[in-house]
């Protein structure tokens, strides 16, 4: 089964636009593939069935997390780059776990209000100072 793809010379012969990239099976059915923010669409052509939607996952998102121990003993996890994100757990390993979900949660918010996901700014370095006071 050959695959042939070619995003101009495909648009122009299905009168598609440039927000879509098309491929054609020989002998098969035509596959389209939509970006959707974060998520890719695949929206197939079976020639019995009509068109067939599937979604991708979304891409993987990679965010600095600063994690802390407080006076309890609690690992306090933060997220500088999405403002009141932070969460706490009584293991490192359960605060990580724990700010995974909560960064999830602060992207579907901004998803859900139509906000830009901030690009996260790289933390250079902690350095521990010593100040007399």
């Amino acid at each position: 089964m050959r695959l042939v793809v070619g995003r101009l010379a495909l648009q122009r012969r299905h009168g598609q636009r440039g927000d879509g990239a098309v491929s054609q099976q020989a002998n098969g059915p035509a596959t389209m593939l939509r970006m959707a923010g974060d998520s890719a669409i695949i929206i197939s052509m079976a020639k019995r069935n009509g068109p067939k939607v599937s979604r991708i996952a979304p891409r993987p998102r990679s965010f600095q997390v600063i994690v802390e121990r407080d006076e309890a003993g609690y690992f306090v996890a933060e997220c500088p780059a999405l403002k009141a994100c932070y969460t706490q757990g009584r293991t490192y390993e359960e605060a990580i776990e724990n700010i995974k979900d909560v960064i999830r949660l602060c992207l579907a918010d901004f998803k859900a209000r139509h906000k830009r996901i901030p690009s996260p700014p790289e933390i250079i370095g902690i350095q521990r100072v010593e100040v007399r006071a």
